[in-house]
């Protein structure tokens, strides 16, 4: 299970200009479909692999965004 400690973290991003959103994980991108946001981002339940019953989601959302508000601002 994942936490802010330690776990296996991925992004979810939307162009800027856009509406399409990608799935950055690791070295791979891909194409999101916005209708699978609650279930992977929200957290809940799931039924477990080779057992029975529910077992709590790892997955949970952590937000942050960027944005350039003047493109001639240096660092």
């Amino acid at each position: 299970m994942g936490n802010s400690e330690r776990g296996h973290y991925y992004s979810l991003i939307k162009e800027h200009n856009g509406s399409q959103w990608y799935e950055f994980n690791d070295k791979e991108v891909t194409m999101f479909n916005l209708k699978n946001l609650e279930k992977e981002a929200f957290g809940g339940k799931k039924e477990a692999i080779g057992r029975k019953g529910l077992v709590d989601k790892s997955n949970n959302a952590y937000m942050l965004i960027y944005s350039i508000r003047d493109v001639s601002y240096r660092l």
